[in-house]
């Protein structure tokens, strides 16, 4: 029985040494003198086991308690950063960090884990979803602005391209050399224009 007093065995070892108590009980009185010397021997074992289990759980419950106030501020940081809405690099990573810390604080007891964690997940939920939810809307509104920007653009080339009509169409017949030298400067100015307004279009409709 000794050795149930050494065990760190705490359910199976309690379990037994109650066990052993009402084995005890039903056994009987052993007798003036061996009664008390067994008894004190038995009791000793006892409640050697038991003080060393108390001490166990309550510097298990200590430490348990340090855990669930660490993870308790975890859940307080990554609220508030979810309550800012600010969806920059620097905030993303900072609940990346929260979620490594929160692991490696470790279990803080069936009492408080569950509850933390269920709060902690939803800020964590929070925040990434508007995270998402933010980046769609930022690429819908460039998308917007990029074809916004690309019709004025085509604008451009179509303006230019009537302004080479006009041009063309003024050259002819016209017999002054340096008008036509003229125009023909300005003709290829405007189609050197058109065919860098064409080369950005292509560039903006591949990215979107």
């Amino acid at each position: 029985m000794r050795f149930l007093a050494g065990s760190d065995d705490w359910k199976a070892a309690g379990d037994r040494l109650k066990e052993l108590f009402e084995e005890w009980k039903s056994a009987g009185f052993a007798g003036n003198g061996d009664d008390d010397v067994l008894w004190a021997e038995f009791n000793g074992i006892r409640q050697e086991f038991f003080e060393r289990r108390r001490l166990y759980y309550d510097e298990r419950d200590r430490e348990f308690a340090a855990r669930a106030e660490r993870k308790g501020a975890i859940v307080q940081e990554a609220s508030a950063i979810a309550a800012r809405c600010d969806y920059a690099a620097p905030s993303a990573e900072r609940m990346k960090e929260l979620d490594r810390e929160w692991k490696d604080v470790g279990f803080c007891g069936r009492d408080d884990e569950d509850r933390l964690w269920a709060l902690f997940q939803d800020a964590k939920d929070s925040f990434w979803s508007g995270k998402r939810a933010y980046a769609e809307q930022r690429q819908r509104e460039w998308r917007e602005k990029t074809v916004e920007a690309i019709g004025r653009k085509r604008d451009q080339v179509a303006n230019l391209q009537e302004q080479i009509t006009d041009l063309q169409d003024k050259m002819v017949g016209m017999r002054n050399q340096e008008y036509v030298d003229n125009m023909c400067r300005w003709i290829g100015e405007k189609e050197a224009r058109i065919r860098e307004l064409e080369a950005a279009i292509r560039d903006m409709e591949s990215r979107l």
